[in-house]
């Protein structure tokens, strides 16, 4: 603090900013921020998959200063390989995994500033936001899959009785899931989604 207030330099604020920007505390900063903001945790997504690829891209996203509208366009229209670093935002999804209604209202509270829960039970009494509407955009992700579902699918079947749930090639399995397959998506949605049993405005 003493070395900034006696230095003459005019520019020094705007290099203090910089520097402070490039720094390893702001950078963490940002991460926790967002780790926050997308919900994103230690644990396993669902307790399965790891999301470690995922929050490593968020870290390097933050240190490399990615632009928010890109960081957003990587998120939502990611899909592929979770350990490619390149589609490792697929984990935004992975993390919500099963769980298309929760998926979207955090996507549209953090990105478009709008609270939709409400509107998974009902029309919205003081906006423009009906019922029908929340599932419509929930229809976007429904039936997400992992890339290699097919692989571990036959697997799962054959290990699925109490017996061998407690085998060594379930655990190896379900390792394998865990850690490999686990982490991808293939793609969006299939645009398709129930309403629910109690939906009101037929």
């Amino acid at each position: 603090a003493i070395f900034f207030l006696e230095t003459d330099d005019p520019q020094k604020r705007e290099k203090l900013v910089e520097y402070l920007m490039k720094s390893p505390g702001y950078s963490s900063h940002m991460s926790n921020w967002v780790f926050d903001l997308l919900r994103v945790t230690d644990r396993p997504a669902n307790g399965r998959a790891t999301l470690e690829p995922y929050r490593d891209w968020v870290r390097t996203a933050m240190a490399d200063n990615m632009p928010w509208d890109e960081f957003t366009r990587k998120l939502l229209a990611s899909s592929g390989d979770g350990w490619d670093p390149e589609s490792a935002a697929v984990g935004y999804y992975v993390r919500d995994r099963g769980m298309p209604l929760d998926n979207l209202s955090n996507t549209m509270r953090i990105f478009l500033g709008a609270r939709m829960e409400c509107a998974q039970c009902h029309d919205d009494p003081f906006g423009t936001t009906e019922r029908m509407d929340f599932y419509e955009l929930a229809a976007f992700t429904h039936g997400q899959h992992e890339m290699r579902q097919r692989y571990m699918e036959p697997l799962w079947r054959e290990l699925s009785d109490d017996e061998r749930r407690n085998s060594r090639e379930y655990r190896v399995a379900r390792l394998l899931w865990d850690k490999v397959y686990g982490l991808s998506l293939s793609g969006g949605g299939d645009g398709r989604i129930d309403l629910p049993s109690d939906y009101q405005y037929r």
